[in-house]
């Protein structure tokens, strides 16, 4: 379901994180791909959890995003539970794993632009393919 961002109410104090961090990579992110993981609002559409991406998506004037509703306003202890769960529940890339994601990264683009040989094999048919200009 999507919300507008102006309808989503955070409540300051009941947050246990307060501040966000850099947040330049996370807009460059959405940005690029979209909001991959929603953010996650009770009934009465106050922010339980997403709290960075909810700025990260402010920041970027998206007018409404994504948002999963959970009913669990009177819930305290579940509330503070799904907090925690989000935050703690999450492992950085080891850096071996970042530079896998890089070589795979170059691999991809080595595919796309093809090799030294398809490259110039498609720029002289290019040469010899193109129509020539009227005079």
């Amino acid at each position: 379901m999507k919300l507008k961002i102006e309808e989503i109410i955070v409540d300051p104090a009941a947050r246990i994180r307060q501040g966000t961090g850099d947040l330049a990579p996370l807009k460059n992110s959405i940005a690029k791909v979209g909001l991959l993981h929603p953010i996650v609002v009770d009934e009465n559409h106050r922010l339980i959890s997403g709290f960075r991406r909810y700025t990260a998506c402010q920041e970027l004037k998206l007018e409404e995003i994504e948002v999963a509703v959970i009913n669990c306003a009177d819930n305290k202890h579940l509330l503070l539970d799904i907090e925690l769960a989000e935050n703690l529940g999450r492992e950085n890339f080891s850096e071996e794993e970042l530079q896998i994601a890089t070589r795979r990264r170059e691999d991809i683009i080595l595919e796309l632009r093809g090799n030294w040989w398809q490259r110039f094999s498609s720029w002289l048919k290019s040469c010899f393919l193109s129509s020539p200009t009227k005079k």
